[in-house]
């Protein structure tokens, strides 16, 4: 009788717990505020403010787009990392960024691990980075391209 009541209890405890977890997944906090705010806070010293900026970019999915991209274009981003990183989690959601990732993998002044985000960015945006095809090819082509 014990082992049952036992049991039991661990089942409504596990059952209480996952519809916790389903209204955690269920809440839309990135709503909280705007895009320009959660791209403010990629920049933020506190590390949690950081993580709950970049998970709220992404839970806003391709609508975020316009306004990461509005941010790359400013040179004193200092999320620019994070950004790239925001684009290749969001994959093909983030298709209207590819002219902005070749212009990014042309050019040669631009860091390595940035440029090498933007490719591994179009790579994972699949057949929405067919026109980037072109510059790709041309990267390869180029001889003063480091191997």
């Amino acid at each position: 009788m014990k082992r049952l009541t036992l049991i039991l209890l661990l089942l409504w405890a596990f059952s209480w717990g996952c519809s916790l977890e389903e209204q955690d997944r269920n809440a839309v906090f990135y709503q909280e505020k705007s895009a320009e705010e959660w791209i403010e806070m990629l920049a933020d010293e506190n590390g949690w403010n950081r993580t709950a900026a970049t998970l709220a970019l992404e839970d806003m999915g391709s609508d975020a787009v316009p306004q990461l991209l509005k941010a790359f274009h400013r040179k004193d981003t200092p999320g620019r990392h994070k950004i790239l990183n925001i684009l290749y989690q969001l994959g093909p959601e983030a298709k209207e960024a590819v002219s902005t990732l070749d212009t990014l993998i042309e050019d040669g002044n631009e860091a390595e691990c940035d440029r090498f985000l933007a490719l591994r960015t179009l790579q994972r945006m699949g057949a929405g980075a067919k026109a980037s095809i072109p510059s790709l090819v041309g990267l390869i082509q180029d001889e003063n391209e480091p191997e």
